[in-house]
């Protein structure tokens, strides 16, 4: 007999790895159903579609699909009117994706066919169910480079892993992220370490975390290559980065992935920051500057929200993505997230420090602000 820990293991497999939480959700979509749904539910629940079993609201991974049939393997989907969003059709396509990878099928309808032409909508599904989709090609069943991809929780980060999960041509294993011991934050960008799990768990991938404790290059190395080495032998050959065009930093990444028989792979570089900054906002993502460099911004710009006018009245001197270290961000909404991470700016907080920047400017501080849920 399962103990109560068993037994919710065993569902969270059956689910495809979903969290607990999500079948809180689940109860309170099944209350808010639109007609559309009650409509084609009481048709698909009566064996009208083949006489297949189809579930309701049902948790996968770190989705919720609105009908599913376990038996073909089947998703299908109801959209309405917000399916005009660009926003939202990039959070559907990164969605069917993640599906895809658990061998489903996805099957979208508008409200208004469902309405409109029921009986021509159930005929689709059931052409289906007779008649799945023919196994993929010699190219399609290639398999995807498996790698990790190095997370900071910001902007770069965010922009570059979505490019990655677009293009599929690595398969993302897991997040990594260096935490400072501690404090219990991310390191330099001063955010929680829960806020990051919390970004970790809204994009459906687990997240691994390496903790620091002197803050010194030998620690960071020695425990980064006792890491890598480790994902090795799982099979992962390849660590992903959001870095744009510092040149040392990536012959410094290179290097310590290479004592591990890694390669680094960085989707952004040498692209146009200015144009990554816009593309970034563009498509939809929301970020906000957690910390910010002395020599470059102060304390009223940490806690803004990196959007237009930011970028727009940023001087010359600085880099539109700070990536000469100018500021970091840490990025809360945008079509990687299944759902928002909701935070609010509290405490802003001056921590001094002498150093070199990497233009030459004179850094005597960063400041940071306390981001935590309202």
């Amino acid at each position: 007999m399962l103990g109560k820990s068993d037994n919710k293991k065993s569902k969270a497999a059956f689910y495809y790895g979903s969290k607990w939480e999500t079948f809180n959700i689940t109860r309170k979509l099944r209350r808010k159903s639109t007609h559309a749904e009650t409509l084609f539910w009481e048709v698909i629940s009566n064996g009208k579609a083949g006489g297949f079993k189809f579930r309701r609201q049902y948790p996968i991974a770190n989705f919720i699909a609105e009908f599913y049939c376990n038996e073909a393997k089947l998703v299908i989907e109801l959209d309405g009117d917000v399916l005009e969003v660009d926003e939202v059709r990039k959070r559907d396509k990164i969605r069917e994706s993640v599906l895809k990878e658990q061998g489903l099928t996805v099957l979208r309808f508008t409200n208004e066919e469902v309405l409109s032409d029921l009986d021509t909508a159930l005929e689709k599904v059931g052409s289906y169910i007779e008649r799945p989709p023919p196994a993929p090609s010699c190219e399609e069943r290639v398999e995807r480079k498996k790698a990790i991809f190095c997370w900071s929780g910001g902007k770069d980060s965010s922009f570059a892993l979505n490019k990655v999960l677009l293009e599929k041509e690595y398969e993302v294993t897991a997040l990594f992220t260096t935490v400072n011991e501690n404090f219990k934050r991310v390191s330099m960008h001063g955010v929680r370490e829960e806020l990051v799990e919390e970004q970790a768990a809204s994009i459906g991938l687990p997240l691994f975390k390496m903790y620091v404790k002197e803050g010194s290059n030998e620690e960071y190395e020695q425990k980064m290559e006792d890491f890598l080495l480790g994902q090795k032998s799982t099979g992962v050959a390849y660590v992903i980065f959001g870095d744009i065009f510092l040149e040392d930093l990536r012959a410094y990444r290179d290097n310590n992935l290479a004592k591990a028989g890694m390669t680094g792979v960085y989707p952004l570089w040498k692209m146009d920051t200015k144009q990554l900054a816009n593309d970034f906002i563009a498509q939809g993502f929301q970020t906000i500057l957690c910390c910010t460099n002395d020599a470059y911004l102060g304390k009223n710009e940490v806690g803004a929200l990196f959007d237009s006018d930011f970028i727009s009245n940023l001087p010359s001197t600085i880099d539109p993505c700070g990536e000469n270290g100018e500021f970091h961000t840490f990025c809360f909404n945008g079509p990687i997230f299944n759902k928002p991470i909701n935070v609010v700016v509290k405490e802003k907080i001056y921590r001094p420090l002498e150093i070199k920047a990497n233009s030459g400017a004179k850094t005597e501080g960063f400041w940071f602000c306390e981001l935590s849920h309202p």
